[in-house]
């Protein structure tokens, strides 16, 4: 019964708030009408509330139906934060990348401190050493932290792309570590599955709203903080188990900074050479004749993700086969990134 309440008071809240911001004035700020910037892939002036949207009904439901204990108040706060940073930047007010992750970096430190938030061992023993030490202990959590919030952000763009691959996360997260979480846990996490649900009726095929920043670092904060407090409170799960279910955000961001200093490009600026753009550039040159590549592109993307991740479910609890197939991973990303590249070169020079 209180599952349908919850239901029922998400979409209640989700359409009521964006009822309200439609009529406001504001509404205007959120508007992502430049097609010029190497980061479009939409034609039509598009409103980034999202974000805002899941924000308001995700909040507003755990507040009324689950009583906020210290975790809930640790995963909220940090959420609420990296939210702000995000939506300051869709309403233009914060547009240098600079400024935005030195906010980043300081208020998620602040709250890694504040909480005593880390993670306890990687199962490597650089790290593991690294870790003993208090500074490192709150650099390498951030680090963690961060690499999920910007990957989010990264692969943000696309319909449908980011939402269906959180989805992906969080039932993957709720399927494995059923015997380690309460039913508190269920409850926010299927509070932030239906919030996301609703939003991807407004964003696919077609995108009416699109998540914005604030919408991909609400999404990135919340996985993030879930996975390193669901790891802490496991015993038999792989670290890598983890690094296997967040490889494409992790991996999109780390090899983008790498890929951009080894071209001699600042890592803090776009560019259109994604993984997920180049399987958007490589469609459209294919003689595959479909209406919505952009969206397709989502579809194709978490579709190879989840088949690719499901083998792991069967040995989580063996760290060395984790660790091998997540570096196996890896490969199958380069592979797969490099052919698309050289792909789409030779096409466009044949043209």
């Amino acid at each position: 019964m209180e599952m349908i309440e919850i239901i029922i008071t998400q979409l209640i809240v989700f359409n009521l708030s964006y009822a309200v911001i439609k009529k406001i004035s504001l509404f205007n700020l959120f508007l992502d009408d430049n097609f010029n910037k190497l980061q479009s892939f939409h034609k039509v002036v598009t409103p980034r509330v999202g974000g805002v949207l899941i924000f308001f009904s995700f909040i507003i439901s755990v507040s009324i139906f689950l009583e906020i204990t210290q975790f809930y108040y640790m995963i909220i706060l940090f959420m609420i934060v990296n939210f702000i940073l995000g939506t300051l930047d869709d309403i233009k007010i914060i547009v240098n990348p600079f400024v935005r992750l030195f906010l980043f970096f300081i208020f998620n430190i602040l709250l890694i401190i504040f909480f005593d938030f880390n993670v306890k061992e990687f199962k490597v023993f650089f790290l593991d050493y690294l870790n003993t030490f208090y500074f490192f202990s709150i650099l390498i959590t951030f680090f963690c932290i961060f690499f999920i919030v910007n990957g989010s952000n990264l692969i943000d763009g696309f319909n449908g792309l980011l939402g269906i691959h959180i989805l992906l996360i969080l039932g993957l997260l709720a399927f494995i570590s059923f015997e380690y979480i309460q039913e508190e846990f269920l409850t926010i996490n299927l509070t932030l599955i239906l919030a996301i649900s609703i939003f991807l009726f407004f964003n696919i095929p077609n995108a009416k709203i699109f998540l914005g920043d604030g919408g991909s670092y609400l999404l990135g904060s919340y996985a993030s903080i879930l996975i390193i407090n669901l790891y802490n409170q496991s015993v038999n799960i792989s670290p890598f188990f983890f690094a296997i279910i967040i490889f494409y955000l992790f991996f999109e961001i780390f090899f983008s900074v790498f890929r951009k200093i080894f071209q001699k490009k600042n890592p803090f600026y776009p560019d259109r050479k994604h993984l997920h753009m180049l399987l958007y550039k490589y469609l459209q040159l294919s003689k595959i004749k479909f209406e919505n590549y952009n969206f397709l592109t989502s579809i194709i993307i978490n579709i190879f993700y989840s088949v690719l991740v499901f083998p792991s479910i069967f040995f989580y609890e063996n760290n060395f086969l984790c660790k091998i197939y997540f570096i196996f991973l890896i490969i199958i990303y380069l592979l797969l990134y490099f052919y698309l590249n050289y792909t789409i070169n030779i096409n466009e020079k044949k043209n």
